[in-house]
């Protein structure tokens, strides 16, 4: 048990309504990978409705190089909410529904990770703003197409 989660639970609460936001790096159990596992990944856009949030994996081992162009290499100095050299991966969205997410906070406080800085965030959002592998309408939904 980390020191996060033996706050009560209202202070809990709290910090995952501060932390669960566009840009915000968390750990995260995913199952869309093969086989499914423990991800960072990042929040980089939210529905207008405010149910879902748009988040890009981070991986360790670079992609194929025919995925190279789609994909962000981030050195981890600098970057507390990396352990190792990375390569974001901005070929594909994955949705994650708000209230999951900011219920998994709450309960894990020490999945929150971090947060890109301004211009991390505007490098990746450009990526992505790119992508032809991602539907301009999944891009005009997240508020990541202009």
């Amino acid at each position: 048990m980390n020191l996060g989660e033996q706050f009560p639970d209202d202070l809990k609460k709290e910090f995952a309504g501060r932390s669960v936001k566009i840009g915000s790096v968390i750990k995260l159990h995913v199952y869309d990978t093969t086989p499914p596992k423990e991800k960072r990944v990042v929040l980089m856009g939210r529905s207008f409705d405010k149910f879902s949030f748009a988040s890009i994996y981070i991986n360790t081992d670079p992609p194929p190089k025919y995925l190279l162009k789609q994909h962000e290499f981030f050195d981890s100095t600098g970057r507390d909410y990396l352990d190792h050299d990375s390569y974001i991966d901005c070929s594909d969205l994955h949705i994650i529904d708000a209230r999951a997410l900011i219920l998994h906070v709450e309960q894990n406080p020490g999945t929150v990770l971090g947060e890109l800085e301004d211009q991390d965030y505007k490098t990746l959002r450009e990526k992505i703003k790119t992508a032809k592998t991602i539907s301009n309408d999944d891009k005009k939904k997240f508020g990541l197409f202009l």
